[in-house]
């Protein structure tokens, strides 16, 4: 399986935000472009957000069960309803996405440097 990653992420309060998270087997650095999509059909997915990343419990929890991440070839997409998001206080958090195969095997596929921009709109 392919490296963790990690990735700045920012999301606009207030509104529905759908990323899509592209997950390949061969990276290569002298052109920038990646190769060989994994199949995660089949696949589990959580997201999970944190304040801090010593925190114990998560402040945010999305699954493929929710319905909010859906796995595919090379891909995971996570839709996050505006309704959660327009909830949150804090505008600085951390988070990551753990994938699990059909054979109970779980793997993290990247860690998230997450920003709230603020909603002005209300």
């Amino acid at each position: 399986m392919a490296l963790v990653k990690k990735i700045k992420m920012l999301i606009p309060q207030g509104t529905t935000y759908e990323h899509t998270f592209n997950y390949y087997a061969d990276y290569d650095p002298v052109t920038d472009t990646y190769s060989n999509p994994i199949d995660l059909t089949g696949y589990s997915a959580e997201l999970q957000f944190r304040v801090d990343i010593d925190d114990v419990t998560p402040f945010y929890t999305i699954t493929d069960v929710s319905g909010e991440i859906v796995c595919g070839v090379g891909t995971v997409v996570v839709t996050i309803p505006y309704a959660d998001s327009t909830a949150w206080t804090d505008y600085s958090f951390v988070g990551a996405i753990e994938i699990t195969s059909p054979t109970d095997v779980r793997t993290r596929i990247v860690d998230l440097d997450v920003e709230l921009s603020k909603e002005a709109v209300r």
